[in-house]
């Protein structure tokens, strides 16, 4: 589907309206209908969040090393406190990512980085095609659904593999057959 960018701008009240409108068929997560996708809280402090963020509406946190030392003194502050909350040892670091990939990129390296110092581990050396090169992957059968064999998946994890099994068991995607 194509739509133009209009000629003409509309007015606030036209716009907001028919994004309120496009909301009728979204999920209820208000009264506890979705599990997930959701940040949750009670009215004061979604008051607060929505208030901070548009406080920094136009700020991009990438420059919150040289343009926005409130960003970057927001974000460390973030980052010390999750640390204090996790127990983290004296001199351990942290960062905040955007969310995603970027998330589950930095904690397979997090946990690879913390197995290569335990068992002093050289490094890996598969590295499939269209993966980063800090990753290897096992390859276990799937079941009917292309669900993954999460048994199989535990059962597999050994030296040499990055995950520990009360870390993570399996990473599996469901994918759908080709039509």
């Amino acid at each position: 589907m194509r739509i133009a960018v209009p000629a003409k701008g509309r007015a606030a009240g036209v716009v907001l309206r028919e994004i309120e409108g496009m909301k009728a068929g979204d999920a209820d997560w208000r009264s506890g209908r979705v599990p997930l996708y959701v940040f949750g809280a009670t009215p004061e402090v979604e008051a607060i969040g929505k208030a901070a963020f548009n406080a920094f509406f136009t700020e991009n946190a990438l420059g919150a090393r040289r343009a926005f030392a409130s960003l970057r003194r927001m974000e460390d502050e973030v980052v010390a406190m999750a640390l204090d909350l996790f127990g983290a040892p004296e001199g351990a670091t942290g960062c905040m990512t955007t969310g995603g990939t970027e998330s589950i990129v930095l904690a397979v390296q997090a946990c690879r980085d913390q197995e290569r110092a335990r068992r002093s581990m050289p490094g890996l050396t598969q590295r499939p095609r269209g993966i980063h090169r800090m990753m290897s992957l096992l390859h276990e059968p799937a079941m009917p659904g292309y669900l993954a064999d999460l048994a199989a998946c535990a059962a597999a994890v050994r030296d040499g593999v990055l995950a520990q099994r009360d870390l993570l068991t399996a990473m599996a995607i469901r994918r759908r057959r080709a039509a």
